[in-house]
């Protein structure tokens, strides 16, 4: 593209040129040789950085969790001879971040290589395409302009915010996992949601559960060798009259940051594991290895959202009636609907599954008088009581909790 000072010259140029014929001036003529030639070397340098210029992206990490930074590279190469200025490469960002990166780069740039690099803080979960790279480029006297388009697009894929949590204890009632089930060893609240037993000489050193070594004065191994107790379906509610709050202070959030908590827990331990999402479509992750799997699980994590049409209790009643007896069952929601309660209490009577519940109290999430609040807690409390009158184990989440401590037990939950 000619800028305006480009035309200018051209002009001059044949103003000279007109000139000397007039005139049979030879400094006019001279003129107008030198403005041209000047415009040509202008126009020709800008054309051939179209061909010339090669501009790539380098992401470090293309898999991040939430809080985690993204270092970017722009790598410019430059395979032309002439003399080139460069003043601004745009990389195009999702509108999640902002404007696009603007970046002024030197004008003396002859034959080189450089890089650009710049930092992206990843706050937020979710699939982020990045692109495409334009450049807009000029000649040295600033007569012409080229613009340049890089069809360079990448994805970043944000899981959610996970903790690395030692073990699972919903309300503090046993042990969900590799410490669980089957029955050496019998909670003392009366879940049976605990499985020890004694050491062995030749077992492997590595399963050796130390808490209950100390307690027992005895050497007591992790029991996993029942097939049946190494499998979890880990169901999360995303039915859109469910929740509440926004961004990450939502009850989404924390349902998702604690369901991914606790895949990469079980995945620790080479558990089976089944994933059910109700959001914005529904997820459906067959049970297999939770290692093996872990990345498939976690895209789905990252690309959910609290948008589906399927309640809880149409959920429950689909995966109670296809699950295999034997399985565990961990159910995240918000809500406290005695329909899909009522299907899990009957479930826990028959003694075909072992259930956990994460419950994030929603009402923490929005602000509400005193006088509502304490209605909502006494509502609240009642359901609540249902759930332990049930034998289910609970784990309850508020807003601004501490995720990794509450799912691991240390912290029993009270509504206030």
């Amino acid at each position: 593209m000619i800028k305006f000072r480009g035309w200018l010259i051209l002009l001059l140029s044949i103003i000279c040129y007109i000139g000397a014929r007039a005139f049979g001036s030879y400094e006019f003529l001279l003129l107008s040789i030198t403005f041209l030639i000047t415009f040509l070397y202008s126009l020709f340098s800008t054309i051939q950085l179209r061909d010339k210029l090669f501009i790539k992206r380098k992401i470090g990490h293309k898999r991040v969790h939430v809080d985690n930074v993204v270092d970017v590279n722009l790598h410019a190469k430059n395979k032309g001879t002439l003399f080139t200025s460069i003043p601004i490469i745009k990389d195009k960002l999702p509108s999640y971040f902002g404007d696009s990166h603007n970046f002024v780069v030197p004008t003396n740039f002859y034959k080189k290589d450089f890089d650009i690099k710049y930092k992206l803080n990843m706050d937020k979960r979710g699939l982020y395409k990045i692109g495409p790279i334009t450049m807009r480029g000029q000649d040295s006297f600033n007569l012409t302009q080229s613009n340049v388009l890089f069809d360079d697009y990448q994805e970043i894929l944000v899981y959610p915010k996970t903790y690395d949590i030692s073990q699972f204890s919903p309300g503090g009632v046993g042990f969900i996992g590799y410490e669980a089930l089957t029955s050496d060893l019998v909670s003392p609240i009366g879940d049976d949601f605990y499985s020890l037993r004694e050491y062995v000489s030749g077992d492997d050193l590595r399963k050796i559960h130390w808490k209950s070594t100390a307690k027992t004065s005895a050497l007591m191994i992790r029991k996993v060798d029942d097939a049946t107790i190494s499998r979890v379906a880990i169901i999360v509610d995303g039915f859109r009259d469910s929740h509440l709050g926004e961004g990450k202070e939502s009850t989404f959030e924390y349902l998702v940051s604690a369901a991914a908590t606790i895949v990469n827990y079980f995945a620790k331990s080479n558990y089976r594991v089944r994933i059910v999402v109700s959001g914005n479509r529904l997820y459906v992750i067959p049970f297999d290895d939770a290692s093996r799997n872990y990345h498939r699980i976690m895209e789905v994590f990252a690309k959910c959202e609290p948008s589906g049409n399927i309640s809880p209790t149409i959920i429950i009643s689909k995966e109670l009636d296809s699950l295999p007896t034997g399985s565990n069952i961990v159910f995240l929601t918000t809500s406290f609907n005695t329909n899909w309660l009522d299907k899990l209490k009957r479930i826990r009577r028959r003694g075909q599954m072992r259930i956990a519940l994460v419950l994030v109290v929603g009402e923490t999430f929005l602000p509400m008088s005193d006088v509502l609040y304490q209605q909502k807690m006494t509502m609240f409390s009642e359901f609540l009581a249902k759930i332990y009158g049930s034998g289910i184990s609970v784990c309850l989440l508020r807003k601004g909790c501490n995720i990794k401590s509450t799912l691991e037990g240390i912290k029993r939950n009270r509504v206030k």
